[in-house]
């Protein structure tokens, strides 16, 4: 089989935001359109974006086998990377997200394909899975069980009127200057490198090489000189919009893909004795309804080492995408 090469692409969305991303094939010399196949597609956490699958990528098809053709389709969500923010008047909601994997899976003509999400995406996975259970013959999610609402009790008011008077600032600067521009940052930094130092201190730490890679689509040079991290700053904005746990375990329930959770047991942001992981954790293996010829799978891996950006790091991308392809029987 040949090596797995990564292309751009690029989509038009239902709402004529242009989606970009990254395909990665890996072929046999004997492989026609009605040959197995098997289709990923994979989508990122928050102000990350598409490069944060490639060593995960490039080491979960070079496993490939039994399949004779393998697409691994990773992409940027509105607002990130090298895909367009959403429209001015928009904020960014975790269904604007799941309706960006619906308009590209509508767009490659994929009608049924494995899901891998990292946190935030891992999220969005979940909803995805849930409101198109038809669609998703497999769920992967890293680092994530679903969305999780970290205010503390009580700061419901707080956070709106938090949100309401960030949105209402990037509304008058739109009022004056209605081009993306507005939504960019100010900080700017002399060198790409300075840029990806500052991105390993971030709310999640990652390496330089992590950082560097995240780069590769997340950084662009600012008008002025310098460069900056492109994401549209409205996504930093902490909207008072929250799925409460029951919802979210709603969501779990519905969802009828066999499904592989793999976490970190060095991550900042989920612990093995957590309650809620816990009862997420038996949720997914025990009250997910099984249908005759659909029996209800769910398989957890703790990756030893593993960070948040365990899929992203070097020393743990390679464990990642063993456990994922011993998981789908590449």
């Amino acid at each position: 089989m040949s090596q797995p090469l990564p292309t751009h692409v690029e989509f038009r969305a239902s709402n004529g935001v242009r989606i970009a991303g990254l395909m990665s094939e890996r072929v046999s010399r004997n492989a026609t359109p009605a040959t197995d196949a098997v289709r990923i597609l994979a989508v990122h956490g928050w102000l990350d974006n598409a490069e944060t699958f490639s060593p995960m990528t490039a080491a979960l098809l070079d496993r490939v086998q039994k399949h004779s053709r393998a697409s691994l389709l990773a992409i940027d969500f509105p607002g990130h990377g090298l895909s367009d923010p959403l429209p001015l008047s928009q904020t960014y909601f975790a269904w604007d997200h799941a309706l960006a994997i619906l308009d590209v899976a509508k767009a490659v003509r994929w009608p049924r394909f494995v899901l891998i999400g990292h946190s935030m995406g891992g999220s969005v996975a979940v909803l995805f899975a849930s409101a198109f259970p038809e669609m998703v013959s497999d769920l992967i999610v890293i680092e994530s069980l679903g969305h999780v609402n970290r205010f503390p009790k009580g700061q419901d008011a707080a956070v709106m009127r938090e949100f309401m008077e960030a949105r209402r600032a990037i509304n008058l600067q739109m009022a004056e200057d209605d081009s993306v521009e507005v939504l960019k940052s100010k900080n700017t930094f002399p060198t790409l490198e300075e840029a990806a130092r500052a991105r390993m201190e971030g709310v999640v730490r990652v390496s330089f090489q992590a950082a560097m890679m995240l780069a590769k689509r997340g950084v662009d040079e600012a008008p002025g000189g310098g460069f900056r991290w492109n994401s549209d700053k409205r996504l930093k904005a902490r909207h008072f919009w929250r799925w409460d746990h029951e919802g979210v375990e709603d969501q779990l329930r519905a969802i009828t893909a066999r499904i592989l959770v793999v976490m970190g047991d060095d991550s900042n942001i989920f612990k093995s004795a957590d309650a809620l992981v816990s009862r997420r954790i038996q949720i997914l293996k025990e009250e997910r309804p099984a249908s005759e010829g659909n029996p209800v799978e769910t398989r957890v891996e703790w990756i030893s080492g593993g960070t948040h950006h365990l899929h992203l790091e070097q020393e743990t991308a390679g464990e990642v995408a063993r456990t994922v392809a011993e998981f789908l029987s590449l």
